[in-house]
């Protein structure tokens, strides 16, 4: 039996057929098939061909206007229902919890108690303008634009919201920073003021290597080979959010990072050093996880806090202003001034291709490549160990 189906709606009326009912005795489940058509008359016609019932069903389908349905929805609700319920499955987790950070930190106390429609492009403007004045920086304001527009874009997708008033509002541009490559006396100084203050190795190895801080921080004894002169870098530290306790991660892939002759003899030393300090703590010193940069106790660094030692540092060794990633740029210029093949540089930074390194390095720098001897300074023995 088959039957035509008048669907109607405040837009537009709709025909179908509905034919070939069949009941699964399996499952029990009914199934049947359907056919749309634009017109009643082809609906009709098709329906005759079938030889079947020519009764009709009209279904009124009553739909609420999106900003109807939007008024009955405060921001919080949304959030609760897309970000946690449906965006973070989306996203890596890292991603999710820098989200998580810029909603709870800068949008949730500005729009959580407003219904969704009615937020505005002039409000969200305000938001921005509120934060530049707060002294956040153009990459923070950009990310929560950035942010913004997707939610809002959601929000239009699921019927909330008849346009996403982030749309047509400039985005905010954020430059590339320039990097600052510190020249071979400055990476002198540094590394004599670092050591006087007892964080010389760290710096040392960063531009002995060029790992993130963030892996530096995670690495573990058991991750170097003293014999084969390598490091496998397989590992992170989850810098958590809102202060959180930190915690290392695996990573998903890993790569192999040559260690210059040099830095090895410091490092057994540094290991050494560090297995008398574990003696005199005794059961006071974490040595689960076997960092091979730990607090004075064992445990995880806290990432900001070695970027304000680093800070500090650089002012006492009176050099350019630079943060701790540009070391690792510095690192990258010493392999390619001493004429190290790109493919090789770019494995050893974790980048999937060389094209990636003409972006990390400032342009005017490929005009100007010299060849100087690898580690010419920080190959040298340092007075201050």
């Amino acid at each position: 039996m088959a039957k035509k189906v008048v669907i109607e709606n405040e837009k537009k009326t709709r025909y179908a057929v509905i034919y070939d009912e069949r009941l699964d005795s399996k499952t029990g489940k009914r199934y049947m098939k359907q056919k749309f058509f634009p017109t009643s008359e082809e609906a009709g016609k098709f329906l005759d061909e079938l030889g079947s019932d020519t009764s009709e069903l009209s279904i009124l389908i009553e739909t609420e206007p999106k900003e109807q349905h939007a008024k009955k929805v405060l921001f919080n609700e949304f959030i609760e229902d897309w970000f946690y319920g449906e965006y973070a499955h989306e996203i890596k987790h890292q991603t999710f919890k820098v989200r998580q950070a810029l909603l709870n930190k800068h949008i949730v106390p500005y729009f959580g108690d407003k219904y969704l429609h009615e937020i505005t492009k002039q409000e969200i403007a305000e938001l921005l303008a509120q934060k530049e004045h707060e002294g956040y920086s153009e990459s923070t304001i950009g990310s929560v634009h950035y942010f913004l527009s997707t939610l809002f874009r959601s929000a239009v997708k699921k019927g909330y919201l008849d346009k996403n008033p982030v749309r047509f509002m400039n985005m905010v541009k954020v430059p590339n920073r320039i990097p600052i490559i510190l020249s071979e006396s400055e990476v002198e100084k540094l590394l004599e003021v670092a050591y006087s203050e007892g964080e010389g190795m760290m710096y040392e190895f960063e531009i002995s290597t060029g790992l993130r801080l963030a892996e530096i921080l995670a690495l573990s004894w058991s991750d170097i080979d003293f014999d084969h002169q390598t490091i496998i870098v397989k590992k992170t530290v989850d810098t958590g959010v809102g202060g959180k306790q930190n915690n290392v991660e695996m990573r998903y892939n890993f790569r192999e990072v040559m260690i210059h002759s040099h830095l090895l003899p410091k490092l057994q030393k540094h290991k050494e050093e560090q297995l008398k300090m574990k003696a005199e703590l005794g059961g006071q010193y974490d040595d689960e996880l076997d960092l091979v940069f730990p607090n004075k106790v064992g445990g995880i660094q806290r990432p900001a806090t070695v970027r304000a030692r680093f800070n500090r540092i650089v002012d006492k060794a009176n050099i350019s202003k630079i943060n701790f990633h540009d070391l690792r740029k510095t690192y990258a210029i010493l392999l390619v001034k001493a004429g190290i093949p790109l493919y090789f540089i770019s494995k050893q930074l974790g980048y999937k291709s060389v094209d990636t390194l003409y972006h990390f390095l400032p342009a005017q720098f490929w005009d100007s490549v010299k060849s100087i001897k690898l580690f010419g300074v920080i190959g040298k023995e340092n007075d201050n160990e």
